[in-house]
């Protein structure tokens, strides 16, 4: 690393892992949002995939169109807008990814319909206020990825430990924790997730600063 970045991300950390949503500031990690369906319907890689999809197209709506709606209806209804929005919003995302993924779709259950109501999907909007549309499309397209992130580390683990497959092609006959595939498993691997997760930030904030320190 150059000592120049080493100097700006070691001055201004904080700053940095605010802005960084994937890895530095992973809204399931750091935040502890959409943990239900991560340790309930995130088995597989291909369940991965449909939620990913969900939050994906879900998420930037929510968060622009009640910025766009709140100046004709004040701030006080900002909680009405959003809500109202995210369940509107639903309906058209559903067949969306019907259409992509059809009845496979079926198998996430109420948990699908859960992400309206989802914190990562609408209790950080008030954090937006204040920001651009751009800025706004920025951050929910980061929260995706740090979320998408999550969910097929998650998904692929929990998929190869109960069933020895990957995105439903076998690889091996050795089931090595069937556990796995509950949501107990879910807890469990999530939260061992996060724990090296924890200990990763903590070593890279120690590199950081020793490059930082460099004179050559």
């Amino acid at each position: 690393m150059k000592i120049d970045k080493a100097r700006y991300i070691a001055e201004n950390f904080d700053e940095v892992c605010t802005k960084d949503r994937v890895f530095l500031n992973n809204p399931v990690i750091f935040h502890s949002l959409g943990i239900a369906p991560l340790v309930v319907m995130d088995t597989s890689g291909r369940n991965a995939l449909m939620l990913f999809a969900a939050v994906l197209l879900l998420l930037p709506i929510v968060r622009v169109v009640p910025m766009l709606l709140m100046e004709h209806f004040g701030e006080k209804a900002r909680p009405m807008l959003v809500c109202g929005v995210a369940a509107l919003a639903y309906i058209p995302v559903y067949f969306i990814l019907y259409f992509i993924f059809q009845k496979n779709l079926l198998s996430l259950g109420i948990y699908l319909p859960m992400l309206v109501c989802e914190p990562l999907v609408i209790q950080r909007f008030e954090h937006t206020l204040d920001a651009s549309i751009s800025q706004t499309v920025r951050k929910s397209i980061g929260f995706t990825l740090g979320y998408g992130l999550v969910l097929f580390v998650l998904g692929l683990v929990r998929e190869f430990l109960a069933l020895g497959q990957l995105f439903g092609v076998q690889v091996t006959k050795l089931l090595l924790f069937p556990l796995a595939s509950t949501p107990m498993g879910g807890f469990i691997l999530l939260g061992l997730l996060a724990a090296v997760w924890q200990y990763g930030l903590i070593r890279y904030k120690k590199y950081v600063n020793m490059e930082a320190k460099r004179t050559v």
